[in-house]
């Protein structure tokens, strides 16, 4: 991230002094920089989603995952993935799917974790992958 940084800050001090057109490297920097503020509230609302925190749970019980990475110790800084919900008349349903590493006391997992809610339950683990 320093080194594209840096290049677009290059690119634009070297077209300013040739007077060549500099509109361009601002946008993208300017981009740059919103993406830079936007990715920590992003991955601070995936984490804080009642979706993310079943399916944390569920890792940290479960067996098969246990028998992989060991122990879970904790879980990767960055976590991507996707929460959709529908609500009709103030009943929510939908489907979760996070990319989660996990770290455990014999190695490290890189693993997909999906989750659907019917109207009817609460958050429910369908697969894992």
């Amino acid at each position: 991230m320093i080194a594209f940084t840096s290049y677009l800050f290059e690119l634009y001090k070297k077209r300013k002094i040739q007077r060549k057109k500099t509109i361009w490297i601002k946008i993208a920097i300017g981009l740059f920089i919103f993406g830079l503020f936007l990715l920590p509230m992003i991955i601070y609302l995936l984490k804080t989603s009642e979706a993310y925190l079943v399916a944390i749970s569920y890792l940290k019980t479960d067996d098969q995952i246990r028998s992989k990475v060991g122990n879970v110790k904790r879980f990767g800084l960055i976590t991507t993935g996707q929460v959709n919900l529908n609500s009709i008349n103030g009943v929510q349903s939908g489907k979760a799917s996070f990319d989660i590493t996990i770290n455990g006391d014999k190695r490290y997992k890189d693993i997909t974790i999906l989750l659907k809610k019917n109207p009817e339950t609460d958050w429910e683990v369908i697969s894992l992958k």
